[in-house]
């Protein structure tokens, strides 16, 4: 997973402050999540399990813990799963590319729109100056043969970033597929 090429489009928000509880479990959560990335890097499924296993009942989950269980799953077979790992995973921290390229990776292959354009739609509406939400709407869309809506919310985002990197390539594409 994770092919989906792209340049960290939101900034990190900061942890919040006086959220001890996050805090106290930090560094519990990012040694355990190192352990289960290098047993997934290594290719070693089986033994990246049990680590997942344990951190969920520890109560040690996150974002990089559900993107890699979702990457486990996806690997494993489970792609259903895999897909509500990471949608999950990108619900619980919107700017993590890992978690998002994934979503939408996963969503493009199953070929299961509805999750991933409800989510884009939210997080669009949510936060009207991150483009990149209405970009991948479009593009989903486009993969939905809605070409008629993909190009209203591609002229959307147009009208506010006439720039927008692939945009004009994304425009060409939804044009093309337009019945004439």
């Amino acid at each position: 997973m994770n092919s989906f090429n792209a340049t960290p489009f939101l900034e990190k928000k900061e942890e919040p402050r006086g959220s001890q509880l996050l805090a106290d479990h930090r560094p519990a959560m990012d040694t355990a999540n190192e352990e289960i990335q290098a047993c997934l890097e290594r290719g070693d499924i089986v033994a990246a399990m049990p680590l997942i296993q344990k951190a969920v009942h520890e109560g040690k989950t996150n974002e990089v813990l559900l993107n890699n269980l979702g990457y486990a799953c996806w690997e494993s077979g489970h792609r259903e799963k895999a897909l509500e790992c990471f949608y999950n995973a990108a619900i619980l921290n919107p700017v993590d590319m890992d978690s998002l390229a994934n979503f939408v990776d996963a969503s493009y292959e199953l070929r299961q729109y509805s999750l991933l354009e409800e989510y884009l739609r939210t997080m669009a509406d949510a936060t009207p100056a991150a483009h990149e939400y209405r970009y991948l709407l479009a593009d989903c869309l486009l993969r939905q043969g809605r070409s008629t809506e993909a190009k209203d919310t591609l002229e959307r985002l147009l009208s506010k970033e006439p720039d927008y990197p692939g945009a004009g390539e994304l425009m060409v594409e939804i044009e093309e597929s337009r019945p004439r």
